[in-house]
């Protein structure tokens, strides 16, 4: 039995064999954090619950849920289009360049839709978080350009 190769092996042949060895590791790899869909929608519904309830959002994991899986829920209409919004954006977010300005600015857009009139626009002024009529927090607009 001839154990010799019908080639010759050059280093251009092994340096491609790693490289294909390396990028074979890596979509190996990148299949051992895919979670179980029910967890991924678990932990996107906690999520959207704990990103909106400290911006004030109202609706419960209940009804959070409620609105991911179709149904009617009973409340207010800016809480209810704040998890519309929320839902979308988790849903696209595999679009998104996390380095990029304008991947903000369009993740801006979609979670702000119907909310503000200037979303996905850069602030223009000052900003200040609010606790009924006493200001908190205020933060003066940070010039980028």
């Amino acid at each position: 039995m001839n154990s010799k190769p019908p080639f010759q092996i050059t280093n251009k042949i092994l340096e491609l064999s790693q490289d294909i060895s390396y990028e074979l590791g890596i979509l190996a790899g990148s299949k051992l954090y895919s979670q179980p869909i029910k967890l991924r929608k678990n932990n996107q519904i906690k999520t959207i619950h704990s990103s909106l309830a400290i911006e004030g959002n109202s609706l419960s994991v209940e009804q959070i849920t409620d609105i991911i899986n179709g149904k009617r829920v009973l409340a207010p209409e800016k809480d209810i289009l704040e998890v519309n919004n929320a839902i979308k954006l988790y849903n696209d977010l595999t679009m998104f360049d996390p380095f990029s300005f304008e991947s903000l600015l369009k993740a801006h857009e979609i979670l702000m839709q119907g909310l503000v009139e200037d979303n996905g626009k850069w602030r223009k002024g000052n900003a200040a978080i609010f606790k009924d009529t006493e200001i908190m927090h205020l933060r003066q607009a940070v010039y980028l350009y």
